[in-house]
């Protein structure tokens, strides 16, 4: 068996295989070929190659008592980078406005819906009156009172 086939046989590459040669652990015989059993016996006493040790991942107990590998740890730091990545770009982007812009229009749009009905039985008092053939004083009145309700409950909700 050569050293590359060697290396394959321990689930290394051949600088790997190289290395352990030069310090020994892998024993040649005269025509190149790997002694094996000699070097095998090296490697196991070293837990190298395929005699290696699986090592546990570390685990640290999170505030609520679960447990997490440092792998899972770096998984959620790459994840939250990644976000704000895309966070940034979205921004550049002009995808992503800023919240007390949003809120600012929203009150805005709000305050002219609310402007908008509060005088809307002033306006349409007159035609409603003329469609129905009755005075304006009541027709603006009822207008009035539904509609401030209406706006009570639409209050009340958000």
């Amino acid at each position: 068996m050569n050293l590359a086939q060697f290396a394959d046989r321990h689930g290394v590459d051949r600088s790997t295989a190289k290395r352990w040669k030069d310090k020994g652990l892998v024993k040649c015989g005269r025509g190149g070929d790997v002694d094996v059993r000699a070097s095998d016996r090296n490697l196991k006493a070293k837990k190298l190659g395929k005699f290696a040790v699986e090592k546990k991942p570390a685990v640290i107990k999170e505030a609520g008592g679960s447990e997490v590998t440092l792998a899972d740890i770096e998984l959620r730091k790459q994840h939250a980078l990644m976000r704000g990545h895309e966070l940034e770009v979205a921004e550049e982007e002009g995808r992503l406005v800023d919240a007390s812009v949003a809120r600012n229009e929203a009150t805005r749009i709000g305050r002219l819906i609310q402007d908008t009905l509060a005088t809307m039985a002033a306006r349409r008092a007159h035609e409603i009156a003329g469609e129905l053939g009755v005075e304006v004083g009541p027709v603006s009145a009822a207008l009035e009172k539904h509609i401030r309700l209406e706006l009570k409950e639409i209050a009340g909700s958000l």
